[in-house]
């Protein structure tokens, strides 16, 4: 079965909508081949799992925003920004941006490389201030 870009995207927009946001961990195996990788290291359901719930503990309230989205042929390239609300663990919260690139089979996330724009794992404060990404 092809699937073509609009599905495609829709399928990317769901998984940060739903699963690194919504933390509907039911729809992993839906949207991931069981030989999907991040960053060239494999990624099971379980592993992806307990760092999304590691995230929210950290950044209570996290959400994504996807900025811009597209595709060509069986690549998805996104730019996101995770926003982070004001909380005792971050007071006044803060944002991180990123751009992905997602190749799909089957309407299936296979690969998943990412770059974080503001250098490795950065969370921007309130006030400005650069900080180590917790979770």
């Amino acid at each position: 079965m092809s699937f073509d870009s609009d599905t495609q995207k829709q399928n990317v927009v769901k998984f940060f909508q739903e699963v690194l946001t919504g933390q509907n961990f039911k729809l992993i195996p839906e949207l991931l081949t069981d030989a999907y990788t991040f960053n060239g290291e494999p990624q099971d359901a379980a592993g992806l799992t307990a760092w999304i719930k590691s995230m929210h503990a950290a950044m209570p309230g996290l959400y994504f925003l996807i900025e811009t989205i597209l595709c060509e042929g069986n690549t998805v390239a996104l730019r996101w920004r995770m926003v982070v609300p004001d909380s005792p663990q971050l007071p006044g919260g803060g944002y991180a941006l990123g751009t992905n690139l997602i190749v799909s089979a089957g309407g299936k996330a296979i690969t998943n490389d990412q770059n974080d724009l503001r250098g490795h794992n950065i969370l921007v404060l309130a006030n400005g201030t650069e900080v180590p990404l917790p979770g």
